[in-house]
């Protein structure tokens, strides 16, 4: 369907048999084509045909017309997503006591009608909506974010988003490399920025910065298959031995990948495989530290923080650009 149609069909009775996303880039929402807010102008309005689209392109769910529950569900369901909606932060536990339902149905009501668990939904939307705060500059606000850290002994972190071929991500940089880069969707995205302020004294402020611009240039050129390696420099804030298996990640040849235990061995202890594989976990810097890299000794793509498909499509893209056919399943095991 085209994007005009599209538009004319918003708020019409009609409206509710089409399965499509409205997104609207003034506000940072995305709603129900039958949502009854007010009609944006054509030029702020951007199409989806998911939510999970939507949420990875920096949008957060309308409070009016609640996308995140336009399934059929139980009236407790219903109410629990409603909550949900309206407070990302809310305890979880303390919500399905009240609306009798288990973790587990909310869990799986998220995967089936959205293609995302519960917790990156939360994490995501949380963050977002944290993000919203910091650039609105009001104080008030940005010291309840998870960005800020009242430590005196804080450093300022420069943050902002961009955008990509497989959606947007937060790229923070401090005055000697890129800090983070992550998808918005990222599992543990929360916890990562929550360790940044907590445990590094960073302090974040939208902004622009020489290091953003050139990260931005350079994933651009990735994404075209223009460019194998990056330049950019990093700031890497991990432990010791997690610092040690990042840097060993970003000697990995564009195109080539490898298993765990090859990668142990690389590392010299065949019996880190666990501790090797919980760092690439925590790696806060995705693409440029390339641990889409890695996969299953059996061909298997296992897991990747930034979503399976998108460590297939890096992969995938990588190896086409190199001439190289891959061998392996790349299943989604």
């Amino acid at each position: 369907m085209d994007d005009r149609i599209r538009y004319d069909v918003i708020g019409t009775p009609t409206a509710k048999n089409y399965n499509f996303i409205t997104a609207v880039k003034t506000t940072g929402i995305f709603c129900l084509p039958s949502c009854t807010a007010r009609k944006p102008n054509y030029e702020n309005v951007e199409f989806f045909s998911t939510t999970k689209q939507a949420i990875r392109s920096g949008y957060r769910s309308c409070l009016i017309c609640n996308p995140i529950s336009h399934a059929s569900y139980s009236d407790g369901m219903r109410n629990a997503l409603k909550q949900i909606n309206k407070n990302p932060t809310l305890n979880i536990s303390e919500l399905i006591d009240s609306y009798k339902i288990t973790l587990k149905e909310l869990d799986n009501w998220f995967i089936t009608h959205h293609k995302l668990s519960l917790d990156i939904y939360l994490q995501a939307t949380r963050t977002l909506k944290d993000f919203k705060k910091l650039r609105s500059n009001n104080i008030d606000e940005v010291v309840t974010t998870v960005f800020y850290n009242s430590n005196d002994k804080k450093e300022d972190c420069t943050l902002n988003m961009i955008s990509t071929h497989l959606g947007k991500m937060y790229v923070a940089v401090d005055d000697s490399g890129v800090v983070l880069c992550e998808f918005i969707d990222r599992s543990k995205i929360y916890n990562q920025f929550k360790y940044l302020t907590s445990n590094r004294n960073y302090n974040f402020k939208i902004g622009k910065h020489v290091l953003i611009n050139q990260v931005k240039r350079q994933l651009n050129e990735y994404f075209n298959g223009e460019r194998k390696q990056f330049s950019v420099p990093l700031s890497l804030n991990g432990s010791t031995f997690q610092n040690k298996v990042w840097n060993k990640l970003r000697e990995l040849p564009y195109g080539y990948t490898t298993s765990y235990k090859d990668q142990s061995i690389r590392l010299g202890d065949i019996k880190a495989i666990r501790a090797i594989a919980s760092a690439n976990g925590q790696n806060m810097i995705a693409i440029l530290i390339p641990c889409h890299r890695i996969i299953g000794s059996d061909g298997s793509l296992t897991g990747y923080a930034g979503g399976l498909d998108r460590k297939k499509w890096l992969i995938n893209h990588e190896k086409s650009n190199c001439g190289m056919a891959y061998q392996g399943t790349l299943s989604l095991k």
